[in-house]
């Protein structure tokens, strides 16, 4: 039999649509290019046989037989499979207005596939029915597995976390029921399918959460994310499926990154990125493969990212607090402190913690240890300063700069495993080109912001010649172009280098001058003298990466001496930076 494809007119069209009114293509560029006529026709003939079945459905007698009940039955299981099928028409459109009417489709054909089975457990006299919204027994055999997946899809598009989370929970009580009576291959992965969905949903949940209420947000979803994971690994691990459970390692990866735990994250990406100990199968392949590996190293980058970002907002806290002499800036909403005296639970003195709430006697902390954060709260004088001494500056500084070089070489690598597999004309190069371009802006060096300047205008070359439209990036991709020229742009003036890499933003001998003057400024006004002590100035030019300062012979030092000895120290820094190639 022919078929012929409706876009191009071709007989021998082998690809179908999946809607409930069979359509033939080509390939997917006819489907493709064929997808809005489709939709709006699918759409039409859809409208129609609801509204049909319907009518049948209202014509029925009431009378309770076994005929009766029988068609009844029957003409529900039609109309709720066409309302699916209409919900899901609609959700695929990406079109946000008609969300809310293809939730309603999906709704109403969850009422109906209820009410079928209520009357079919009843009917032979199961026990298991329906009770309390919780769908039980071989959910995975029938029509309320797709309804219910495509309520929690289309409340993902609409951004409706809540009620995803709802029609996601609700399948996974059921399955979890499912494999525990019959345990089947097929329900065991239904469920590990389902659990990373949720999992997505929760993280997702908790993003919005974070964005409209940033003082008052925890991060519950986040664990509760980690705890269906590693279920699903479980799962996948019992069916041999060593490429799923590398994605969910990955899924957890980039959960903990987005706690603040970088080196359980780490863990996780290494675990992911192991060479595959199982022989290859069917559902491998070398493109996913690669993409996989891709995937593991951007967020390899973006964990690097996360932690040199932690440090220099540790050191910039300890550069307030030397400054002022107030535990102000360390006392506010996540900032990092060091848990000391407590004497009625000295087991936690010396523990890292972060700021949530600070009230006038109170300071509620959460503690960077175990698995689960433990939430305490104690009085501002047992919130120290993290940094304790001069002693540990300069490894936090040598740290910055080699996780830039380690986000650098991870993003390399992403890139050009994109840009192998998936060449210069798809959206996921561009991200990844981007993603590098940030990566070199980071090392405040020049020759690696003209690298990233190049990257940066390539990525948004690809995002406008692919028309995407995504609203964020029409956004930041243009920004960070004009940032990486503004700051080429200061390179341009005789002596501005930097002479911190990763650290100390290109500056000229002038604008050093001021820094440091409106620096011994600050520090006058904390010790009440025109002149300041040459340790004290040690410590303070300590904690802006000046090192190598040779102490004055004089026991104090006023302005003048002070933007001297330091100017002359940060000019052989940068004339020292600029010949040695820090970040490869």
């Amino acid at each position: 039999m022919y078929h012929v494809c409706s876009e191009c007119g071709a007989l021998d069209a082998l690809l179908k649509c999946d809607c409930i009114f069979i359509t033939y293509y080509c390939n997917e560029v006819c489907q493709k290019a064929h997808a809005s006529q489709h939709h709006a026709s699918c759409s039409q003939r859809l409208l129609a046989s609801i509204g049909y079945q319907q009518a049948e459905l209202d014509d029925i007698p009431t009378a309770d037989n076994n005929s009766t009940n029988t068609l009844r039955v029957e003409l529900e299981q039609k109309l709720a499979l066409l309302h699916c099928t209409m919900g899901r028409i609609m959700s695929v459109s990406q079109v946000p207005a008609i969300y809310a009417q293809a939730a309603k489709h999906c709704n109403m054909a969850l009422v109906l596939h209820r009410k079928v089975r209520t009357f079919q457990t009843t009917a032979t006299g199961l026990m298991r029915i329906f009770a309390d919204e919780v769908v039980v027994d071989k959910i995975s055999t029938n029509g309320l597995y797709d309804t219910l997946h495509n309520i929690g899809d289309i409340c993902c598009l609409d951004q409706n976390y809540p009620g995803a989370i709802e029609a996601f929970s609700t399948l996974v009580d059921g399955l979890r029921h499912d494999v525990s009576v019959h345990n089947t291959k097929k329900q065991q992965t239904m469920l590990a399918v389902i659990l990373g969905s949720l999992a997505n949903v929760h993280v997702n949940q908790h993003h919005q959460e974070s964005d409209h209420d940033n003082l008052n947000h925890n991060y519950t979803h986040c664990y509760i994310a980690i705890d269906f994971l590693q279920e699903a690994i479980c799962l996948w691990d019992k069916l041999s499926r060593e490429d799923l459970r590398k994605t969910a390692l990955l899924q957890i990866a980039t959960v903990y990154n987005d706690l603040g735990k970088f080196e359980k994250a780490q863990t996780m990406l290494h675990d992911a990125m192991a060479p595959s100990t199982m022989t290859p199968n069917k559902y491998t392949n070398a493109f996913q493969s690669t993409m996989h590996m891709a995937s593991c190293h951007q967020q390899l980058g973006f964990n690097c990212l996360g932690q040199a970002m932690l440090l220099r907002k540790q050191l910039y806290a300890h550069q307030m607090f030397l400054i002022s002499n107030s535990m102000e800036y360390y006392h506010s909403r996540l900032n990092m402190i060091r848990v000391e005296g407590l004497v009625n639970a000295p087991q936690y003195n010396g523990l890292e913690a972060v700021v949530l709430r600070v009230g006038a006697e109170r300071i509620e902390v959460f503690l960077l240890e175990g698995y689960t954060d433990k939430v305490i709260k104690i009085k501002p004088a047992n919130a120290l300063p993290l940094i304790r001494d001069a002693s540990e500056l300069l490894p936090k500084f040598q740290k910055i700069q080699e996780l830039t070089a380690k986000q650098i070489e991870s993003s390399i690598i992403s890139y050009e495993l994109q840009l192998q597999k998936s060449g210069d004309r798809h959206i996921n190069t561009a991200v990844t080109c981007y993603t590098l371009g940030t990566a070199y802006m980071k090392t405040l060096r020049k020759e690696d912001t003209e690298k990233a300047l190049q990257l940066l205008i390539k990525a948004d070359k690809i995002r406008m010649r692919i028309g995407d439209n995504h609203v964020e990036r029409a956004i930041y991709f243009p920004q960070l172009i004009t940032e990486a020229r503004e700051a080429l742009h200061e390179f341009e003036t005789d002596g501005v280098l930097s002479p911190v890499t990763c650290c100390w933003a290109p500056s000229s001998r002038n604008q050093d001058a001021e820094t440091l003057g409106e620096l011994f400024d600050s520090l006058q006004q904390r010790i009440g003298s025109s002149t300041v002590s040459s340790d004290a100035m040690l410590d303070c030019l300590r904690l802006y990466g000046i090192f190598n300062v040779t102490a004055p012979a004089a026991d104090s030092v006023d302005k003048a001496h002070f933007i001297a000895i330091a100017c002359d120290e940060l000019h052989r820094m940068k004339l020292a930076s600029a010949m040695t190639q820090v970040i490869p």
